[in-house]
């Protein structure tokens, strides 16, 4: 809280962040993403000094998120992340969605639309 009873950016950060542990944050020169076990993927917007919840990927591991990468290549608009369940999934983190997903059996599902 502020001196003067209103909340700080940190309170706000807080209650917007994971209900369970993060296990891994990714950061490129315009966003954080994090990982947690409360099995999803959130997208925060690192310009601003707010930090503000761009995106949260909801239910993204099944058994939690445990790690989470970002290629710098592509200027950070694609993310994996693995999880407690043994599965690895690839994100578009410009639209928002789940490019594709290989799961412990090795089948691999692609998200083309």
């Amino acid at each position: 809280m502020e001196s003067d009873g209103s909340p700080s950016n940190v309170d706000s950060l807080i209650h917007e962040a994971h209900s369970s542990e993060i296990f891994s944050i990714a950061v490129t020169s315009t966003r954080a993403i994090t990982a947690s076990g409360d099995s999803s993927i959130k997208i925060w917007d690192t310009k601003t000094q707010d930090h503000p919840l761009i995106h949260t990927f909801t239910n993204a591991h099944r058994l939690g998120a445990h790690h989470v990468v970002v290629n710098a290549d592509n200027g950070g608009t694609t993310a994996a992340s693995s999880g407690f369940g043994q599965e690895l999934v690839v994100w578009d983190l410009l639209e928002g969605k789940e490019k594709a997903r290989l799961d412990p059996t090795g089948c691999l599902y692609l998200n083309i639309y």
